[in-house]
């Protein structure tokens, strides 16, 4: 019908799925960086330097991210890369000229954040288990939230990069995190909606 819909949650409690989703945040965010975010210019190229695993992981203040005006994102032969981004409030407004290109090898992981705005259609899956986000354009991936307002649509890429052995814990956390969103709510196509979980 074009609208929402709601599916309960498994016979598991909430905190089934938040404390691993949570604790894989924190741990994604230990990661070493393997690229570099450049001066900030018009249609930036985010050119993602991967690791000997094939992962390249950017460390991105929420002030560098609210500095880039444009953006287009170069896998360059990385299998998962992932936006490591600190502070407690982000308000990313760069215009995505990247399209959905990567969208289910990339995630944005917000660790630190309590409160995530997003003025710009997003490819990737947004890793913020402690944020309320909102966004007022497409996320193209997975969302993890603590709450989600949205005036823009959620377009299913779920997660199919891989993730390092180590700190990452076992394989169900990355089953997890690309079950998260079908496991708590299903939303396509929502333009004025908020939800919890």
């Amino acid at each position: 019908n074009g609208g929402g819909q709601y599916i309960a949650a498994p016979g598991a409690t909430i905190a089934a799925f938040e404390t691993p989703l949570d604790q894989l945040s924190q741990e994604l965010s230990t990661l070493a960086a393997t690229a570099t975010l450049p001066s900030p210019t018009n249609n930036e190229e985010l050119i993602a330097t991967p690791g000997a695993n094939g992962i390249a992981v950017f460390d991105i203040t929420a002030a560098e991210l609210d500095a880039i005006p444009s953006y287009q994102i170069d896998l360059d032969g990385a299998s998962t890369v992932i936006f490591n981004v600190s502070g407690g409030t982000v308000d990313f407004s760069a215009n995505d000229e990247s399209g959905t290109t990567g969208a289910d090898n990339i995630i944005w992981n917000f660790y630190d954040a309590t409160s995530v705005t997003l003025a710009t259609q997003i490819a990737g899956t947004v890793l913020a288990p402690n944020a309320a986000v909102t966004n007022d354009n497409q996320i193209d991936g997975t969302l993890v939230a603590q709450s989600w307002t949205g005036n823009g649509e959620l377009h299913d890429y779920p997660f199919d990069g891989n993730l390092p052995s180590t700190p990452v814990p076992e394989p169900g956390s990355l089953a997890l995190l690309g079950f998260a969103v079908a496991a708590l709510l299903v939303l396509r196509r929502t333009p004025s909606r908020t939800a919890r979980r």
